[in-house]
């Protein structure tokens, strides 16, 4: 017979807690996308959709790429569109859980979760597709990727990072930063600076600049 200790019930009922609240408030803008009609932007983008190209004039081609796709499953309709936001934002949202808790213990990853998946933020960006909706996917991920590679030394993480942050990139011009953001830190941080001497992080350019090229 296994017994579980008072903080393994309660982080039990925490995440309960935290799941219910937020497959509510997913379940709640996913009823609500029949009311909203399209906006001008997300026909704009459905017609990259009709359009395929490598890039556009003012965005790089993910968005379309997924717009494309949902429709080849859903139909050329206004829900396809829609509920191309909605499920990526909820893989967003679950990406966000696996990054919460790597740096945050306890009952602070489930509080963080629920505040980032009630936000406004998410809701808009779940009921407007946008460019933005795949870089909130992509960059959750390359940062927990790059949290596995620098602080547990997992060389296969920084491929996996170059591969993520190129994709980013591939979906808004802003992603820029990550890598950026990146050699700054090893730069300044005294404990992996040393970092820079390997060959991984620029492995991880190389990937990265690979992906974005077309």
């Amino acid at each position: 017979m296994y017994f579980c200790s008072a903080s393994n019930v309660n982080a039990i009922i925490q995440m309960k807690k935290a799941i219910i609240i937020v497959v509510v408030f997913n379940i709640l803008r996913f009823i609500f996308i029949p009311f909203i009609g399209l906006t001008p932007q997300e026909s704009y983008f459905a017609y990259y959709a009709d359009h395929i190209s490598l890039s556009y004039y003012d965005h790089p081609p993910m968005i379309g790429y997924v717009i494309w796709l949902f429709m080849r499953i859903f139909g050329h309709n206004m829900f396809a569109v829609k509920f191309a936001s909605v499920l990526i934002m909820v893989l967003a949202q679950w990406a966000f859980l696996g990054l919460s808790s790597k740096v945050l213990r306890g009952e602070r990853k489930y509080m963080a979760w629920v505040m980032l998946c009630s936000s406004m933020l998410v809701t808009s960006l779940s009921m407007q597709n946008c460019p933005d909706v795949v870089l909130v996917l992509f960059w959750t991920l390359a940062v927990s990727a790059l949290y596995t590679a620098i602080f547990n030394n997992s060389h296969k993480h920084w491929i996996i990072a170059g591969i993520l942050i190129g994709l980013a990139f591939d979906s808004k011009y802003t992603a820029a930063a990550l890598p950026a953001g990146v050699l700054f830190f090893l730069l300044f941080s005294g404990n992996y600076r040393q970092l820079l001497a390997k060959p991984w992080p620029y492995v991880m350019l190389i990937i990265s600049l690979l992906i974005t090229l077309p």
